[in-house]
């Protein structure tokens, strides 16, 4: 089952990253296999009952949606492309058919076939690779290349790890497979809500900051995580900033605690909202009373300030008067940024 079409928390897997990981692998093999790029393609497709890229673009289109299937055609017919230069108009006559496009491509240049369209899967579907890959190793080299794919991952910020999902019982656990850190019904439910209220222009600054801590969230080391968890409460105090500028005034003392008094005193937000727009601040402070020092933000702590800020953020932009289609400009921040609270 797929683990999610569209991953938002986290760097992307991008092609440079797949490439890396993918001759890792090849490295792997080099004394036993010549292509082992190609027996690994196979095995994927045969997987997935599929005989080549065309059937498992058919694939991807049920699995997940047409557009994704589409996006999976169009980026392997123009890297294949780039690769054929002017063999990219080829044209094979049979008494049958005319081979062109991608079609054309897959019988001209199918040496550079598996990579370019293991790069060319959706991030679910290259993992899933992965994983067959895996169950092609010996029980040690496969932990190899895991342990390998989890380090790149924790470094760059790649919001998936391989293994078993903490908390489960050894003898409840699932054999080990890719996951996201993060479930996907808070991305679907909280975050996706708030990243569509960021791109209001006048909410620029909270979506730089909110943004910040997405690219944080999804790494292990403590400073990245306390960074993440200061994000998600500046994300907080910019947009409360945000709406007093929209809405008669500016507060000095901008922090949060001092622009929600403003704003509920001022009978634009309901007194009782106070927890559920300030929690993100408040699992702030301990991080930023640290000053430098780690305080050991775990992911529960720096996923829970991401869920507080997304629904923090999501609710104070529905107070925003509506905007004027002219109106571009965005709202500079004043906001004391050394008083967290």
């Amino acid at each position: 089952m797929p683990l999610r079409p569209s991953p938002i928390v986290g760097a992307p897997l991008d092609r440079a990253l797949r490439r890396s990981l993918l001759r890792y692998y090849t490295r792997m093999w080099e004394r036993y296999d010549s292509a082992p790029l190609r027996r690994l393609w196979e095995t994927y497709l045969e997987s997935l009952g599929c005989i080549n890229a065309l059937d498992l673009a058919h694939r991807i289109a049920v699995l997940y949606d047409p557009p994704t299937a589409d996006v999976f055609r169009d980026t392997l017919e123009r890297w294949l492309s780039a690769r054929a230069g002017p063999l990219s108009d080829f044209h094979r006559i049979s008494p049958h058919e005319a081979l062109v496009g991608l079609p054309a491509l897959l019988e001209s240049q199918h040496a550079a076939v598996p990579e370019d369209a293991l790069c060319a899967l959706p991030e679910e579907e290259f993992l899933t690779a992965i994983q067959v890959a895996m169950q092609m190793l010996s029980d040690h080299e496969a932990a190899t290349l895991a342990s390998h794919i989890n380090r790149v991952f924790a470094t760059i910020g790649v919001a998936y790890r391989h293994g078993t999902v903490d908390g489960e019982p050894d003898w409840y656990s699932e054999p080990p497979e890719f996951y996201r850190l993060l479930d996907p019904e808070l991305e679907r439910q909280t975050v996706e809500p708030a990243l569509r209220a960021l791109t209001d222009a006048r909410l620029t600054t909270s979506a730089k900051e909110f943004h910040d801590g997405l690219r944080r969230v999804a790494k292990v080391d403590t400073s990245d995580l306390d960074d993440a968890v200061l994000d998600f409460g500046r994300a907080v105090t910019e947009a409360l900033h945000a709406l007093a500028c929209t809405t008669g005034g500016n507060p000095k003392g901008g922090t949060a605690g001092a622009l929600f008094g403003h704003l509920r005193n001022s009978g634009v937000l309901p007194p009782d909202s106070e927890w559920l727009i300030l929690s993100a601040n408040k699992l702030r402070n301990p991080v930023e009373h640290q000053r430098g020092i780690p305080s050991n933000t775990d992911q529960r702590t720096a996923q829970a300030a991401l869920g507080a800020a997304s629904t923090a953020i999501t609710y104070i932009a529905s107070f925003l008067p509506p905007q004027p289609a002219a109106q571009t400009a965005t709202v500079p921040s004043t906001a004391d940024d050394d008083i967290p609270f």
